[in-house]
């Protein structure tokens, strides 16, 4: 789980997705905007396209959230990751791979 200052909120996930740059990847969107922070705050979305059962999506949630606990919180931005029906295959180092791509591309846009 996610530290508590790293998430985010109702109203911030609604600002970010209204207002927020995004970035497509084959499994994965996310919505993001810079914050004025020392640190990331993030939250992850699976719809109920993903799966019907709600065990695969918490199972999902659960390792993007790890990844991102474990490598991504030193940036200084807010990101809402949507997860895409393709994740489902993905196990955790290759989500990691996808998500570290999607991070790489940030890099390069600011």
């Amino acid at each position: 789980m996610l530290p508590q200052k790293n998430r985010l909120r109702k109203k911030q996930i609604k600002k970010i997705l209204k207002k927020g740059k995004k970035i497509h990847s084959q499994n994965f969107l996310l919505f993001f905007l810079k914050n004025d922070l020392k640190y990331s705050r993030f939250s992850v979305i699976v719809p109920l396209k993903f799966s019907k059962k709600a065990v695969e999506r918490n199972k999902i949630k659960r390792k993007v959230r790890e990844i991102l606990r474990r490598f991504f919180l030193n940036f200084s931005f807010d990101g809402v990751f949507i997860i895409k029906k393709g994740a489902k295959k993905l196990n955790f180092w290759e989500i990691k791979k996808e998500i570290e791509k999607i991070f790489k591309k940030i890099c390069l846009k600011r």
